[in-house]
């Protein structure tokens, strides 16, 4: 079964390359006089309006590309179906693959720099959504109100605990978290979450359980 968000993903890809392609407005079988050098290709222009802001995720960025990508395509295809735009194919070079994302691609490596764990939010926002190791359970971390601040420490260490906020030490600076979601509760302030799970300031969060021993005698 397909479900919605599939389908919308499905649609929006189709709709953004149906539109790249038909920004190049090359009159068809007209050629530039024979005096003229010949002039490399134009590269394709971005869409109007798609620059990324540092607090948007991957569900505010579709939904705003999918209304840009709407209204390029309407603008564009009159001259389409006349013939006056040529499509451009995607060159081969810097071309990859995007799998389909994993769940345990959300699990955020705090030995990773602040700003690249705060991006990796960013990416996996709504789903699978940020994760975090603290101790033998896997917390919910969002990217709402995450923040890269200036800070030191081991990679994991629960720095400061103020209000709802928390700091955590990452390879490169702090991350801030504002909210949390402990396996089987609602979401909440981090504070809050922190609190009443008895982390304290000093904690090391992030880090695998280690696996239980086979419990044999040597």
């Amino acid at each position: 079964m397909t479900t919605p968000s599939v389908t919308r993903t499905r649609w929006l890809s189709r709709l953004v390359a149906t539109a790249v392609l038909a920004l190049v407005p090359t009159t068809a079988g007209a050629q530039a006089p024979p005096s003229e050098p010949p002039e490399a290709a134009a590269p394709t222009p971005p869409l109007p309006g798609a620059a990324i802001s540092l607090d948007e995720t991957s569900a505010s960025l579709s939904e705003r590309l999918a209304a840009l990508s709407a209204a390029l395509l309407i603008d564009k295809l009159p001259a389409l179906l006349a013939g006056a735009l040529v499509p451009v194919a995607q060159p081969d070079v810097g071309v990859t693959w995007a799998p389909p994302l994993q769940k345990h691609e959300g699990m955020l490596d705090l030995a990773a720099p602040a700003r690249q764990l705060r991006d990796l939010l960013r990416a996996m926002t709504p789903w699978p959504g940020g994760q975090l190791q603290v101790g033998a359970e896997v917390w919910k971390v969002f990217a709402e109100g995450a923040a890269v601040v200036e800070a030191e420490g081991a990679p994991g260490t629960l720095l400061a605990i103020d209000g709802e906020q928390c700091v955590l030490a990452t390879g490169a600076g702090g991350l801030l978290f504002s909210e949390m979601q402990r396996p089987g509760r609602r979401r909440m302030g981090a504070g809050s979450a922190l609190r009443g799970a008895r982390i304290a300031v000093g904690s090391r969060l992030g880090l695998t359980p280690a696996a239980p021993s086979s419990g044999g005698v040597e």
